[in-house]
């Protein structure tokens, strides 16, 4: 079975071989638009982060320091090279120590998933099971040795309590990682994992839409009023609680403004595109990274979209963070990593 990571190199080895077709996409290398300035100070534009050029970075996480981490998976250029850590905001990044290795196999997993509790230990979801860091990064415990490894998405909720999105179901752990139980939905590939400020726990799956369990995990609902898309690979939520949900082609973006009762399609201004990833700045500011035409933000909630993508190359992004100071971090395949030049809050 194909993981996540894989899916995407897949993906994303049909796109190189349509690049010689004339769409917008390739005249522009990542589609630009105009911009409005006046609203916030980023202009749009990027620079490459020194110390993962040629990486393939799958996913990013922030803790309350500060401190950005990014996760590595296989791509055109070979394995994953394990989790780098950047403690200047994203501007360089260093690997603090040889993490998430697999002996057998003389090479690191892929790191699929990152996730960072209230005390600031750190859980990797990779494709040999979960590890935790609980010194920012320089040591690593592997918790889990699943029969089915591939970890897609982590949630974590306090200092204790964890969910890890799988290629069958969900698991839970009460113990900060040290055990786990599978709580349901076997048949389903979670994808992405969000929990609201009430502990309304969504996740967007692979090929069945989305679910909504209110009471912890233990029941789930199929939430899909409003949907065409059965995939959805991220979630992100914003000040007054709306959900966002990044899509396949047919939906692109969605948006519930009802805790997931209904969805409505937002992606007036978007190609026909993957998103792989949402972040949500302090201002209610979004960007989203697709497989195929770069970073896209919104300063009104979803209703239009404008291309951002001076100085990014020609790949899709598969991760998006913001930092502490409102800069945003973007994960681009087999690139590494590119920075904001200016911060996308005023």
């Amino acid at each position: 079975m194909l993981n996540m990571a894989s899916r995407y190199t897949t993906r994303s080895s049909l796109l190189i071989l349509v690049w010689v077709v004339p769409m917008m996409f390739i005249m522009s290398g990542c589609q630009n638009g105009p911009l409005n300035n006046n609203i916030t100070g980023w202009d749009g534009s990027w620079e490459r982060a020194i110390g993962l050029d040629g990486t393939h970075v799958f996913c990013l996480a922030i803790n309350s320091n500060g401190h950005i981490f990014a996760g590595t998976t296989e791509g055109a250029a070979g394995g994953g090279s394990g989790i780098f850590r950047s403690v200047d905001g994203g501007k360089t990044w260093t690997q603090p120590d040889i993490a998430v290795y697999d002996s057998t196999q003389h090479g690191f997993y892929s790191v699929l998933s990152l996730a960072i509790n209230s005390v600031d230990h750190i859980f990797a979801g990779t494709t040999g099971g979960i590890f935790r860091s609980m010194d920012n990064g320089r040591s690593w415990t592997q918790l889990t040795s699943w029969e089915i490894v591939e970890v897609n998405a982590l949630a974590t909720v306090g200092s204790n309590q964890i969910f890890a999105g799988t290629y069958r179901g969900v698991y839970r752990s009460a113990d900060n990682g040290e055990t786990w139980e599978k709580i349901s939905m076997s048949d389903v590939i979670v994808a992405a994992i969000l929990i609201n400020n009430y502990g309304d726990v969504f996740i967007g799956s692979w090929g069945d839409g989305i679910f909504r369990s209110t009471d912890n995990g233990e029941h789930w609902a199929e939430i899909n009023s409003g949907l065409t898309s059965t995939i959805f690979l991220s979630l992100a939520i914003n000040n007054h609680g709306h959900i966002f949900a990044g899509a396949s082609e047919r939906d692109i973006v969605v948006r519930s403004t009802d805790n997931g009762i209904s969805w409505a399609r937002v992606s007036e201004g978007l190609p026909q595109t993957w998103v792989r990833s949402i972040a949500i700045n302090k201002e209610d500011h979004i960007l989203i990274g697709t497989d195929s035409s770069g970073v896209f933000r919104s300063m009104d909630n979803g209703d239009s979209w404008e291309a951002v993508n001076t100085g990014l190359p020609k790949a899709g992004v598969t991760s998006l963070a913001i930092n502490l100071d409102g800069y945003i971090i973007a994960a681009v395949y087999d690139s590494g990593v590119y920075r904001s030049v200016q911060s996308t809050i005023q």
